[in-house]
C-alpha cells in the first residue's frame, strides 16, 4: 500500500463525540485531515466552480432519472389498463390477474 502524506489515520478515541446519526466506527477507520493551507490563490475559486458544476450534473441527472421513471410506471399503468380494457371486452381471461 502507497503511503498517501495527506492521509493520517488516527483511531477514535473516548473522548472524541460521534457525528449525531453516525454509527461508531471501527479501529481501522482513517480519518482524513482536510486544510486548503497547501492550495494556491486562484485553486479555491476553481474548486469550488467544479464542485458546483458537478453537483448541478448530478441533481440533473438524478431529477432525469425520477421523471423517466415516472413516465415509465405511468406507460406501464395504461397498457394493464389498455389489456384488461381490451381482454374483457373480447371476453378473454384476464392473464394479469
Amino acid at each position: 500500500m502507497v503511503n498517501n502524506p495527506r492521509r493520517s489515520p488516527q483511531p477514535p478515541q473516548q473522548s472524541q463525540p460521534t457525528p449525531t446519526g453516525s454509527a461508531p466506527r471501527g479501529n481501522d477507520y482513517v480519518y482524513f485531515e482536510r486544510s486548503t493551507a497547501g492550495f494556491s490563490k486562484d485553486a479555491l475559486p476553481k474548486a469550488t466552480g467544479a464542485k458546483m458544476k458537478l453537483e448541478h450534473f448530478y441533481k440533473i441527472a438524478v431529477e432525469s432519472a425520477i421523471e423517466r421513471n415516472k413516465r415509465c410506471v405511468a406507460i406501464s399503468l395504461s397498457s394493464v389498463a389498455y389489456i384488461t380494457k381490451t381482454n374483457a371486452h373480447h371476453g378473454f381471461v384476464d392473464a394479469l390477474s
